[in-house]
């Protein structure tokens, strides 16, 4: 089965870090060099735009059209709030989506994410394991009858309150002022 495999995952976040993944499939993280810019800061309470770019070459293939085998893949994000391990269905990462026939090319997925209010309990703010699975979707499943791919990819988001954001700004802004007064 030809499948498309991610090619790039972009995603802004605060304090200057960002997601910028062009790593083929398969591809090891066996030392720092290949680790920049694998993780990002969010704020709580926020909505990020997430882009995820497939490698939709193969689709090009006429019998897929004909079978209706394009556009085959679900593409979602799941962040584990509670670091348990498990991805519920709570803890969806992008439960909105850009329709299918947006103004996207084929292959590209904008979804936004929303970083839930931070509670102390079930949502705490730290580093957590935010993961993206591309796999078949259902119509594909049920038309095509192949299901063997799927490709998981996951990232580090650290997730703060604005709160605590500014009062460390603020407190590193005073840092420099008396700084410069003593100089």
């Amino acid at each position: 089965m030809n499948v498309p495999k991610i090619s790039l995952v972009l995603m802004a976040g605060q304090r200057g870090t960002e997601i910028r993944d062009d790593r083929p499939t398969g591809w090891g993280l066996n030392d720092h060099r290949t680790q920049h810019h694998l993780a990002v800061t969010l704020f709580e309470n926020t909505v990020y735009l997430i882009r995820i770019q497939l490698d939709c070459n193969w689709q090009l293939d006429k019998d897929l059209f004909a079978k209706g085998c394009n556009l085959a893949q679900d593409v979602n994000v799941w962040i584990d709030l509670n670091n348990d391990g498990r991805y519920d269905e709570s803890e969806i990462g992008a439960p909105y989506r850009w329709p299918v026939t947006s103004y996207l090319p084929e292959g590209i997925y904008d979804l936004q994410i929303r970083v839930p209010l931070i509670n102390g309990h079930s949502i705490r703010s730290g580093q957590h394991t935010m993961r993206i699975v591309v796999a078949p979707t259902a119509y594909y499943l049920r038309t095509c009858g192949i299901s063997a791919y799927n490709e998981t990819r996951d990232y580090t988001v650290n997730i703060v309150t604005k709160s605590d954001y500014i009062r460390m700004y603020f407190s590193l802004s005073l840092f420099y002022c008396i700084i410069v007064l003593i100089v």
